[in-house]
């Protein structure tokens, strides 16, 4: 789950093509015969592969000093994640099944989750009180999700919800939560992400706070719509009505606080008095031919949301 540079060897007598992704990112380059493919990939992105075409897993390898370098490399990364946790020597953080997640990479991401949440809270606080409200739900996603992606269905289990009376706010759809630093997490949906509202008082007035942002900087835009549906989001009861047009996300992880990354949007009287609100956010890879390479497609990448009374 972090950034490692790396040279490997090919030992076929013929060239070799080889094709890389990282990030968005992305390129193909042919090798002579035993040549090396040097370059960076990093775990931390939701793509990063380099494939090897025409040769097996047999005829790729490294050098010692090369393999000695990769390792040191991991070592730092892995005590940088650590941040003066106390851990093993000589330990590497790799990918793993959640319950081999070790104990002080789950203690760094609770505190860390701990911090983003109560930075963001104080922030959506105050956007709130400005426009004469208070915030009565909320859903950190993927919180305390320690590290790499996790499935829509086992992902819930690890958002953090708040409520503060009947209003709630719940997952609709999205893809995956994915965590790209410690305690920095959100829900991923390449086209669009459903966010829905429900238990909402008929004679008062409501708005939803999204924290979008880009954390790939992939140029994604943004825009979001509403409509009614039932309390189990199954039917759409209205045309959408359109929050606010396309915008530009924050562009990068620095970025997740700035003022641009919290969007207050008030959810429109026609729709308020139905079982529920679907809240849709659409990014730039909507209603487009599959091919987020060449189109230079970003996607959607909720980190936060909150339901003020307005």
């Amino acid at each position: 789950p972090y950034p490692l540079d790396l040279t490997i060897r090919h030992s076929s007598r013929s060239p070799v093509r080889t094709d890389w992704i990282l990030g968005k990112a992305w390129g193909t380059t042919v090798l002579p015969p035993g040549g090396d493919w040097s370059g960076r990939l990093d775990g931390s992105r939701s793509s990063s592969v380099v494939r090897f075409h025409g040769v097996t897993a047999s005829q790729l390898d490294m050098t010692e000093t090369q393999r000695a370098d990769l390792v040191a490399q991991a070592e730092r990364q892995t005590m940088r994640m650590a941040d003066g946790e106390s851990i093993p020597a000589g330990e590497i953080l790799r990918y793993s099944p959640e319950s081999k997640v070790p104990a002080w990479l789950h203690e760094v991401a609770r505190k860390r989750a701990d911090a983003e949440v109560a930075r963001a809270n104080s922030i959506v606080s105050d956007i709130a009180s400005a426009r004469g409200g208070r915030v009565v739900a909320a859903i950190h996603m993927a919180a305390d999700l320690a590290m790499g992606t996790k499935g829509r269905v086992r992902s819930a289990f690890l958002d953090r919800n708040e409520r503060d009376g009947a209003a709630e706010l719940f997952a609709i759809y999205y893809d995956y939560g994915q965590t790209y630093q410690a305690g920095v997490s959100g829900w991923n949906q390449f086209w669009r992400i459903n966010l829905g509202a429900r238990g909402l008082d008929t004679d008062k007035s409501y708005a939803v706070i999204l924290n979008i942002y880009d954390p790939e900087e992939r140029m994604t835009t943004i825009r979001v719509t509403a409509n009614a549906t039932n309390v189990e989001a199954e039917t759409m009861d209205s045309s959408e009505v359109v929050l606010t047009n396309s915008f530009l996300a924050e562009q990068g992880l620095n970025h997740r606080f700035a003022p641009g990354a919290f969007r207050f949007l008030s959810i429109p009287k026609e729709i308020r008095g139905s079982e529920a609100v679907d809240v849709n956010v659409y990014s730039n890879g909507e209603q487009r031919i599959y091919d987020r390479l060449t189109e230079d497609l970003g996607f959607v990448f909720l980190s936060h949301a909150w339901l003020v009374e307005v």
